[in-house]
C-alpha cells in the first residue's frame, strides 16, 4: 500500500506541472533537496530525472548542493570540527524543532539533539543545512538561537554542529520588569547581582561572572533566600545574564 508520505510527495510532484509528454515544467527546491535526500519513491525520481536531462539551472543547483555536501563533510573530517567543543557533552535523544530564521523560512524540521555543551549543540536533521544559517530551535522549555557550523551527510539523515549565540527559557507566566540589588551564587561563591525581571517560576538575574548552566544556585534579596537552577548563562557586555528557574523561596 502506498504510504501516505510518499502520496503527498507525488502531490507535490504533480502540482509543480507537466507537459503532454510527462515532463515536469517545473521544479521546487524542497522537491530537489527531496530528491537530493532520497525521498522521493522511484516514480517521482524518475520524473524528475526526466526534467533534470533538459533543465540546466536545477542540474546546476542539484550540483553546488552535492558539493557543499561534500565539502562540508571534508571540512568537518580534515579539521575535526565537529570536536572543537571543549566543554564536557552530554549525550541526548531529545527531540526539537528547528526553523531558519536567516535566511528567513517558513518551514520548520523535526530533529534529533545527539548532545549538548555550554557553547553548542549536535543535531540529526532530515536535510542539508548550509553553513552559516541562523537557526531557531524549540527545545524544552527553551529557545535557542544558533549557527550552522558544519553539516555532514550520514546513513539516516545529516549530522549537524551549532554553535549557540542566544538561549532563553520560555516561562509562561506574567514577567515583571524590575532592578532589585541581590547576590547569587554557587554554595559560598557568591557574587554581586542585579534582578532583572522575575515570575512565579524564575528569574532573569545579571551579574560580573559566569555561572555553569544546570548549577544550583542561591539568591540573596530583600529579606530572601531563593534557591534556583541556572538555566542559561549567556554574555551581555562585560556581565552575564543568567535565567534560573526557582525551586524554593525563605524568607530570612
Amino acid at each position: 500500500m502506498e504510504s501516505v508520505e510518499s502520496k503527498s510527495r507525488m502531490s507535490a510532484v504533480n502540482r509543480s506541472g507537466t507537459r503532454p509528454d510527462g515532463l515536469l515544467t517545473h521544479v521546487s527546491k524542497e522537491q530537489l533537496q527531496s530528491y537530493l535526500n532520497g525521498g522521493l519513491s522511484d516514480e517521482d525520481s524518475k520524473q524528475l530525472k526526466s526534467h533534470l536531462d533538459e533543465c540546466d539551472g536545477c542540474r546546476t543547483w542539484l550540483a553546488n548542493s552535492r558539493n557543499q555536501i561534500q565539502h562540508s563533510g571534508e571540512i568537518a573530517s580534515q579539521t575535526g570540527l565537529d570536536e572543537r567543543r571543549r566543554e564536557t557533552r552530554i549525550p541526548t535523544s531529545d527531540s526539537a524543532s528547528v526553523q531558519v530564521i536567516s535566511p528567513p523560512t517558513l518551514e520548520y524540521l523535526e530533529v534529533q539533539v545527539l548532545d549538548v555543551s555550554r557553547n553548542g549543540l549536535k543535531i540529526r536533521t532530515p536535510k542539508f543545512l548550509s553553513l552559516g544559517v541562523i537557526l531557531r530551535m524549540q527545545l524544552r522549555s527553551m529557545w535557542i538561537v544558533g549557527e550552522v557550523r558544519y553539516c555532514v551527510q550520514t546513513d539516516d539523515g545529516f549530522c549537524v554542529g551549532l554553535y549557540i549565540q542566544d538561549c532563553v527559557e520560555r516561562r509562561h507566566e506574567e514577567r515583571l520588569d524590575v532592578d532589585i540589588p541581590a547576590t547569587i551564587g554557587e554554595l559560598l561563591a557568591d557574587q554581586p547581582a542585579r534582578i532583572l525581571d522575575q515570575s512565579a517560576e524564575g528569574m532573569l538575574v545579571a551579574a560580573r561572572h559566569r555561572v555553569p548552566e544546570g548549577a544550583p544556585v542561591r539568591i540573596i534579596t530583600e529579606g530572601k533566600v531563593i534557591f534556583a537552577k541556572v538555566v542559561h548563562c549567556n554574555p551581555d557586555g562585560e556581565r552575564f545574564k543568567i535565567g534560573v528557574k526557582i525551586d524554593q523561596v525563605l524568607n530570612l
